[in-house]
């Protein structure tokens, strides 16, 4: 196990931050940050429509959460001391799979450049960062998810799923992969799905990582694979794979049964070019990221395309190689901007 987070050291600071708790009790109690606060008024599509996607935000390194509001005059001027906040530490470098807890309003982040896998408390302005397992550093963690006390870690450089408690340590690790990738939980938590990348399969395991079943193998027929990489279940248990190589998105039932397939290569909306992060938001609609588009698409269930966003570029709601996707309860759309080393976060409006 090793966590780390980083704090001022010097003796002034701290005189100072004591200070500031201290002026703050007598100003009042601190107000807890609303955690999603709007930073740019961006929409899709753009007006004079109806918008359906909002941008909120981008979280690239701890002092991006950390809790400002609510304080003193004092605790105002130790702020703008130290920069704004006294938290520092590891920025996001090279994010790829991600996963928001709502109970524990947590955002984790793997990420491949660090060697790390990035925890934001987004409630309470801290953070951590999770950079070795039973003494070994992470090689090349690239997919996470956790589910109740536990936490899954796909890293395919040591070729393993990694399951871990909430602390970091060690429960289980299991091996014999070609190279782990996108893991998935269904909702009632009592299956896990990791993409098997080299092998072009799909494992299925229960949440203490035994072996059920697995499906697929390489080709190009339906249920077939060719690179596959990231994978989502939604709600129903339907299962959504990306075939990255066969340029679409495949969907099976809860037993490993082909469906539909959604996308094929090409370079208009609609099509793929290299199709990543895959989620579904409340209402069925299904999100594919891709790469080479700088831009997420997004479709109803039978493969109709209803909207993109997004763009190349490093500004709000624009992308530069973007990677993973997840979609929580309130439709809030978190996206891994790999090159532009942070996660954007936007909001899916429902029609009211």
């Amino acid at each position: 196990m090793n966590f780390t987070t980083k704090t001022c050291s010097t003796g002034l600071f701290l005189f100072f931050f004591i200070a500031a708790l201290f002026f703050q009790g007598c100003a009042g109690s601190l107000k807890t940050e609303e955690i999603f606060v709007v930073e740019a008024d961006l929409n899709w599509p753009p007006f004079p429509l109806k918008p359906r996607i909002k941008y909120i935000r981008s979280i690239a390194m701890p002092s991006d959460i950390a809790i400002k509001e609510g304080k003193g005059w004092l605790g105002r001027a130790f702020d703008y001391l130290t920069g704004g906040s006294l938290l520092e530490g590891t920025p996001i470098s090279a994010p790829y799979g991600l996963f928001f807890d709502s109970d524990k309003k947590t955002l984790y982040v793997a990420d491949r450049a660090r060697k790390g896998i990035h925890l934001y408390d987004l409630s309470k302005g801290k953070a951590e960062t999770l950079e070795a397992v039973a003494g070994e550093v992470f090689e090349m963690p690239v997919a996470v998810a956790v589910s109740g006390d536990r936490i899954y870690v796909s890293d395919s450089g040591f070729k393993k799923l990694l399951i871990l408690d909430l602390e970091g340590n060690l429960l289980k690790e299991i091996d014999r992969w070609e190279r782990p990738g996108g893991i998935a939980i269904s909702k009632d938590e009592k299956r896990l799905y990791v993409v098997d990348v080299l092998a072009c399969r799909i494992k299925v395991f229960d949440a203490e990582g035994n072996f059920l079943f697995d499906f697929g193998s390489k080709g190009e027929k339906a249920g077939e694979f060719n690179l596959p990489s990231n994978i989502w279940v939604d709600a129903s248990g339907k299962i959504y794979v990306t075939d990255s190589m066969n340029f679409r998105v495949q969907i099976f039932d809860e037993s490993g049964k082909h469906i539909i397939s959604i996308g094929k290569l090409g370079d208009s909306p609609g099509y793929l070019a290299r199709p990543r992060g895959v989620a579904v938001d409340s209402e069925g609609h299904i999100y594919i990221v891709d790469a080479v588009f700088d831009n997420v698409q997004i479709f109803n269930p039978d493969g109709q395309l209803l909207l993109f966003f997004g763009g190349s570029g490093r500004g709000p709601g624009e992308f530069y190689l973007p990677s993973g996707i997840f979609i929580d309860e309130k439709d809030r759309i978190y996206i891994s901007d790999s090159y532009n080393r942070r996660i954007q976060v936007f909001q899916y409006l429902k029609e009211e």
